[in-house]
């Protein structure tokens, strides 16, 4: 269903409204219920924003709570939710999720193992690193995977260009890692370097930063807001190039260009919701090479005809990347079937 008729308020634009959520909305039938979006969450409270200057402190309804617990679907920052203002000084109420149009989510550390909601209706996924003892592959593999499913389009930041002295080195490596996925080389020293991420942070947009602790999201985040002095504190850089990183929760943040920005606590542990495609898609290019070989039981090893020991002899595929294939083919786990055992 199409809205053309309706014109959005400029604060709901400015937030990421369209169509797809005024929809939902209207599937609601309840016109006493007024859209806000969650900006920060803390435990058990919210805070949604509900017109330019005007942000509430808010909690679940008890029937949104119980459904909730029983799903493990509990609100995000970057939702859109119907709510109802509180008396006085009481909280004002949060009724309903409305759909989204992506979700970024990892499994909980635990027994349970259950999906939770990292952030929502996002458009893009900047992945943040530094040219520096931080840089990691495999890390940067798991925080890949991680967007897989979302809905939101992944891409590649790298900090910190101005302190390293070799930049194209790792740019080579992330182009051999993952092949086909845009890659930012940035300082925040460099104004024409920052330039090239306007695109994802322009009005009606919501990109989120994810990455490790110390690879400069904070830093990246404060100069998207176009601040002097920093709003989020960061720790000195050391001698080891290294930043304390400080955030401790997820926040929507307004940039200079008019979109919208999310920065994300580092993460300890990373649990990517599990597919069931058993295809990974990060090495796409390798599954291809698979295919090639000359018998269908190929070992991939001193085989006649094989596809996979040609391209590593030609330098097409390094033993780096084949590794990491047979890494990530090793955590497959294919569902059962319902009447499986």
């Amino acid at each position: 269903m199409l809205h053309e008729h309706m014109t959005y308020s400029p604060f709901l634009l400015l937030m990421g409204w369209n169509d797809f959520f005024q929809t939902s909305l209207d599937s609601a039938a309840d016109p006493s219920m007024q859209p806000g979006r969650i900006i920060s969450q803390g435990r058990g409270h919210y805070h949604i924003q509900v017109d330019t200057d005007e942000v509430l402190e808010a909690s679940i309804s008890t029937k949104l709570h119980h459904f909730a617990k029983a799903s493990g679907d509990f609100p995000a920052v970057g939702d859109w939710i119907t709510y109802t203002r509180g008396q006085g000084q009481e909280k004002a109420t949060i009724h309903r999720v409305l759909d989204r149009v992506s979700s970024l989510q990892r499994k909980r550390a635990g027994a349970s193992n259950k999906p939770q909601h990292l952030v929502a209706n996002v458009d893009h996924l900047l992945i943040v690193t530094s040219l520096n003892e931080d840089f990691d592959l495999s890390r940067l593999g798991r925080y890949f995977d991680l967007s897989k499913g979302s809905g939101a389009a992944p891409c590649f930041v790298l900090t910190k260009t101005d302190l390293c002295a070799n930049p194209d080195d790792y740019l080579q490596k992330m182009n051999t890692e993952f092949p086909g996925i845009e890659i930012f080389m940035t300082s925040t020293n460099n104004a024409e370097s920052m330039l090239l991420l306007k695109k994802f942070f322009m009005p009606g947009k919501t990109s989120v930063l994810l990455g490790s602790s110390g690879v400069g999201k904070s830093t990246l985040t404060n100069y998207l807001q176009g601040l002097d002095t920093q709003s989020q504190k960061t720790g000195d850089v050391s001698v080891e190039s290294r930043g304390r990183h400080t955030t401790t929760a997820r926040n929507i943040l307004v940039t200079r260009w008019g979109g919208l920005v999310i920065d994300t606590p580092g993460m300890q542990e990373i649990f990517a919701v599990e597919s069931e495609e058993p295809v990974q898609s990060r090495y796409s290019d390798v599954e291809d090479l698979t295919l090639r070989c000359k018998f269908t039981n190929c070992r991939h090893q001193s085989d006649p005809g094989c596809a996979i020991t040609a391209a590593k002899k030609s330098g097409d595929l390094t033993e780096e990347r084949w590794a990491g294939y047979l890494k990530s083919i090793s955590k497959i786990v294919i569902p059962k079937k319902k009447w499986q055992k």
